[in-house]
């Protein structure tokens, strides 16, 4: 499964990239919409 993470927050948008990855996610990240 791939996932979109859009967080203005870089340490939170990259905190949540890696634990999605650790699980196993496809992670795409966004700063804004």
């Amino acid at each position: 499964m791939r996932l979109l993470i859009v967080e203005d927050e870089p340490a939170l948008r990259e905190t949540l990239a890696q634990q999605f990855r650790t699980a196993g996610f496809a992670v795409d990240l966004a700063a804004d919409g």
